[in-house]
């Protein structure tokens, strides 16, 4: 699947302007439906519409049902089937007859979703009204390991040295390993994707990794975090006012700015040694 589209374009410069091609990142509609049982009859629901960077799909559809809580894990799942090979492409997801959907509900939620984000005092409050997973954290970061993700989260980009038009999240251990990246043009599905992935592979909940985003942070980004269980968040751009203060109300830290030298630590300063040397010296140098 093409994840990158080549046009013509005319490029301008001082001394000139001259005809050229350049690579885009792609982006097309994905339709995700689920197979669900209200416990007496099978319904088949379409859930969402995605703009996404075509691949990787079913872990973009699975990441995506975990992370808005329609499913817990991937036992609720018992079969998928990608139709991409069509103009419409779509995933569909059938649940076990145990898991119960609220379609109405949930289709409100994501067209609000979809459309404008939280865009209403009702919404906000709702949200603060979901229920999460308590957030565990087993490891310590230190600045050595923090400082040397964004080259290793760069390298391992694909596409956007070609394109300049994706976001990026990965998923690292403790050791600066980095153990999943995607990239899409959309922060919130390349999320998704990385979540989706570490969910078919067992990790879920992600208690032992940290998640490193390529851009900002949003109140969004981290509800999707803490669902899949990451109570450390770092990001090379800033965190808003409300990213901070769920992070704080999850006990999750979140570090921002994290570039060549320094960081911010927005929320959960307990688990990031603020030393160079790992002697316990506790210097506050930023």
């Amino acid at each position: 699947m093409n994840r990158r589209v080549s046009r013509a374009i005319t490029h301008w410069q001082l001394d000139g302007h001259h005809a050229r091609t350049d690579s885009l990142a792609a982006e097309t509609p994905l339709e995700l439906w689920i197979d669900h049982c209200d416990g007496q009859r099978w319904q088949r629901q379409s859930l969402v519409v995605m703009m996404r960077t075509p691949g990787d799909d079913i872990n973009l559809a699975l990441g995506f049902l975990l992370t808005e809580s329609i499913i817990r894990g991937r036992d609720d799942v018992e079969r998928i089937e990608a139709r991409l090979a069509t103009e419409r492409q779509r995933i569909v997801v059938r649940l076990h007859d145990h898991v119960r959907v609220d379609v109405q509900k949930m289709s409100r939620h994501l067209l609000a979703h979809a459309s404008c984000g939280l865009c209403s005092k009702s919404s906000i409050d709702a949200v603060f009204q979901l229920e999460f997973p308590r957030i565990h954290v087993q490891g310590r970061v230190i600045p050595q390991l923090l400082l040397k993700m964004p080259e290793t989260l760069g390298r391992a980009q694909e596409n956007f040295g070609h394109t300049g038009g994706l976001h990026a999240s990965g998923i690292f251990d403790f050791n600066g390993q980095l153990h999943f990246i995607f990239e899409d043009v959309g922060r919130h599905n390349a999320l998704d994707k990385v979540i989706g992935a570490a969910l078919q592979a067992g990790l879920v909940p992600l208690e032992n990794y940290l998640l490193l985003l390529s851009g900002r942070v949003s109140f969004e980004l981290m509800q999707k975090a803490a669902r899949a269980g990451l109570g450390v968040v770092a990001a090379l751009g800033a965190p808003s006012d409300l990213a901070v203060s769920f992070a704080a109300g999850m006990q999750m830290t979140l570090i921002g700015f994290l570039r060549e030298g320094s960081f911010n630590i927005y929320a959960g300063e307990q688990r990031v040694s603020l030393s160079l040397h790992e002697d316990g010296d506790q210097s506050r140098e930023r």
